[in-house]
């Protein structure tokens, strides 16, 4: 929540908020394709709260990735207090 930052860089160029539980990651070395395997997971530290992220690419790129969070007992997006995100795949 507030603003968002990165504990890891690996391959990461950037990260942009586009809103709330809204967000998007650009990478230093692009994919190959856009058909990389991306997970992400994520959360309040608020046991009583659930939440629930996913992937949002309606047109994926080689070198972006867009994840939403959500609070899903609230059925609204959310800012989460830590989002983990990994992509795999070929580099071009």
């Amino acid at each position: 929540t507030g603003t968002v930052a990165a504990n890891d860089s690996f391959n990461l160029s950037g990260l942009t908020d586009n809103g709330t539980g809204d967000y998007t990651r650009t990478v230093t070395s692009a994919f190959n394709a856009t058909t990389y395997s991306t997970s992400s997971g994520g959360g309040l530290t608020s046991a009583s709260v659930g939440t629930i992220s996913q992937h949002v690419n309606d047109a994926p790129t080689t070198t972006a990735i867009r994840v939403q969070t959500a609070n899903f007992a609230m059925s609204a997006l959310a800012d989460f207090d830590f989002i983990e995100l990994n992509s795999f795949g070929d580099l071009a």
